[in-house]
């Protein structure tokens, strides 16, 4: 079976009539060869994201290896009488015609929220899938890889065309040597006379696209003669069961479950990503910084917590907002390094983990998996809650180790006493 090649040097302009046609083509072809053969075969992860993967792995996000700036503070700037001493107010609508309000917002060097998990979707581009992921789907780089490194990595957990995903929290995925980095023409020209950019990016396939993501992931699918699972168009009920049945027996081979929705009243791990404290740590770190800085106990932790940003204005307005904006970007970048420096440290453990660490890890996994009814994930104080809290969420190794050992042996134990 030969699908027609629509790229051309690496490049894919979907607003071309003739590659339209080519596609279309494309897509009878792979249908008849699925009807035909009652099933399809040929599965690649597909994921967007902001943040290219450095040495083509997938690792969490986490306090220790990503950040982001995130606003804490928004106010207003503008000329006040000489009788008010406050330059800056608290945000609110200008009653003065004709003036619009400079708003100035605050940003703080977070950790990007904590999850556990890392999220593809399979034969499908993230654009065809709002029903169900509400994220930004016109991200900088598209990664379509096989999926073969997922399956074999021991940490899977569900699998759907929408959504497929696995712990990330012990070791790194591995991205093929097979795998096609996407990007649009637009982020390429921005790009192009950055050499580090560049020479990470053509270490794999590169395409760039012109014209709608959606239709350009569809189109390189098909001329490697991968069927889509979402098209533009519906599919007729026969290849929708074909589909699924499919998706339902690779999850049957592979020991992962079918289509689990992920999130609230989702998978366990939706429970156990929401205490992480990364966020908090750093905000509170912040607050010690700028006490320490003006010499005094100013700003306290509760306020800020329940005051959000009429709180911040308080404040910036007793310190001053120069004195303020400076004491930000001071810790900002000392923060910034920080995370750089454990995001190093944190990547040269994971890549020198020890065959043994690694088959008890995946050990616990399944055990926890398997035993998943039988863990009381929202009870902190229970003793096995606060191991896997501990297994899933803490960075340092050992910790890790440590919490993976005893669940093993509380599960054989359990498993023994159950019989």
């Amino acid at each position: 079976m030969r699908t027609n090649i629509i790229s051309e040097e690496n490049v894919i302009d979907t607003t071309k009539e003739e590659n339209i046609k080519k596609y279309y083509e494309n897509l009878r072809i792979l249908i008849e060869d699925a009807k035909s053969k009652g099933e399809i075969d040929k599965f690649v992860i597909i994921r967007n994201d902001d943040f290219f993967p450095e040495d083509y792995k997938w690792i969490v996000n986490s306090k220790d290896t990503s950040i982001e700036y995130r606003v804490i503070a928004s106010i207003v700037s503008r000329k006040e009488n000489v009788n008010n001493k406050s330059t800056f107010k608290f945000f609110k609508k200008n009653k003065e015609k004709n003036k619009e309000p400079l708003i100035k917002k605050i940003s703080l060097c977070l950790p990007v929220h904590f999850r556990s998990t890392k999220h593809f979707t399979i034969n499908t581009p993230l654009g065809l899938t709002s029903e169900y992921n509400a994220v930004k789907s016109n991200r900088t780089f598209t990664i379509i890889d096989d999926i073969s490194n997922f399956l074999s990595s021991g940490y899977g957990y569900s699998i759907s065309e929408k959504d497929a995903y696995l712990d990330i929290t012990h070791e790194p995925l591995e991205i093929s040597d097979n795998a096609i980095v996407l990007i649009s023409l637009e982020t390429f020209d921005k790009i192009k006379n950055n050499k580090r950019m560049m020479t990470q990016l053509t270490q794999r396939k590169l395409i760039v696209y012109k014209g709608d993501l959606s239709l350009a992931i569809n189109m390189i699918l098909t001329e490697n003669g991968i069927l889509p699972i979402r098209t533009e168009y519906e599919y007729d009920d026969d290849l929708k069961k074909i589909i699924e049945s499919s998706i339902k027996q690779l999850c049957i081979n592979n020991n992962l479950e079918y289509n689990r929705p992920h999130g609230f009243n989702g998978h366990f791990t939706s429970i156990i990503d929401q205490y992480d404290t990364g966020t908090e740590e750093v905000i509170n770190e912040f607050i010690e910084y700028i006490n320490q800085m003006i010499g005094e106990n100013l700003i306290q932790k509760e306020k800020v917590n329940n005051g959000g940003n009429f709180a911040w204005i308080q404040y910036i307005d007793t310190i001053g907002y120069e004195r303020f904006i400076n004491i930000v970007e001071s810790f900002n970048t000392g923060k910034q390094n920080q995370i750089l420096k454990n995001r190093e440290r944190y990547i040269h453990e994971r890549n020198n983990i020890t065959q043994e660490d690694s088959v008890l890890f995946k050990q616990a996994l399944q055990l926890i998996r398997d035993n998943e009814q039988n863990i009381s994930f929202q009870d902190t104080d229970n003793i096995i809650t606060k191991n896997v809290i501990d297994f899933f969420l803490s960075t340092d190794l050992e910790k890790q180790v440590s919490a993976a050992k005893m669940i093993v042996s509380y599960f054989n134990k359990y498993k023994i006493e159950h019989k």
